[in-house]
C-alpha cells in the first residue's frame, strides 16, 4: 500500500521531471479545454504530441505494469578504506590512504526486478569537507557501473536524494517478489 496508493501522484511528478516544468504545466492547462475524458493511451499520446518527446516508454512502464523498480546500489572509493556500519550504510574511513588524485567513486547499480525500467536516476556523492556532487545517469540495463571523480573524502553516496523517482525503498518494508 505504501507504493500503490501514491503511484498516481508519483507518475505526474516523474512526468513533470521528464518533460520540464514549462512544457508540463502548459500541456496540463490545456487538458480541461478538450471537453472530453481521455483514456490513459490518449493521455500518453497527447503529452507525446504536445511535448515533442516520445513518451511511449514512460507511460508504458509506469501505467501498464504493476510494481516499481527495485534498485540495489553498492559503492566503493578507489584506494580508500570504506567502513560498513551496522545499518548497512558505508562511510569512508578516516584512515583512508589515497594514491591518486582525483579520487574515484565506483557505483554499481542493479535493477533487481525481472522487467527492466528505463530510468533517469540522480546520484549524490556527499563529501566530508565540500559540496556534494550530483550526477544524473540513465539506466535501462540490468546493471550499470559508473565512476565519479571527487577531490574530497567521501561521506556517503545516496541514490535519488530528492526522491524524484518512484522505487522501492527499505522504509516500505520487505522487497516485493
Amino acid at each position: 500500500h505504501r507504493i500503490i496508493n501514491p503511484k498516481g501522484s508519483w507518475i505526474w511528478q516523474m512526468l513533470r521531471e521528464e518533460i520540464g516544468d514549462k512544457s508540463f504545466y502548459k500541456i496540463l492547462k490545456t487538458l480541461p479545454t478538450l471537453g472530453k475524458e481521455l483514456s490513459l493511451q490518449e493521455l500518453g499520446d497527447y503529452f507525446t504530441l504536445h511535448s515533442g518527446k516520445d513518451l511511449s516508454y514512460f507511460f508504458d512502464q509506469w501505467l501498464n505494469r504493476a510494481g516499481t523498480p527495485v534498485i540495489n546500489m553498492d559503492w566503493s572509493v578507489n584506494n580508500a578504506i570504506v567502513d560498513s556500519q551496522r545499518d548497512n550504510t558505508k562511510t569512508e574511513s578516516v584512515l583512508a590512504q589515497w594514491e591518486e588524485d582525483p579520487k574515484t567513486v565506483e557505483i554499481t547499480l542493479t535493477q533487481e526486478q525481472s522487467e527492466l525500467y528505463n530510468l533517469k536516476l540522480e546520484i549524490e556523492v556527499q563529501l566530508y569537507y565540500g559540496p556534494s556532487i550530483v550526477q544524473v545517469i540513465e539506466m535501462s540495463e540490468k546493471q550499470k557501473v559508473i565512476e565519479i571523480k571527487t577531490e574530497g573524502r567521501v561521506r556517503n553516496v545516496v541514490l535519488d536524494p530528492k526522491r524524484k523517482m518512484l522505487m522501492w525503498r527499505p522504509s516500505y518494508g520487505p522487497k516485493p517478489k
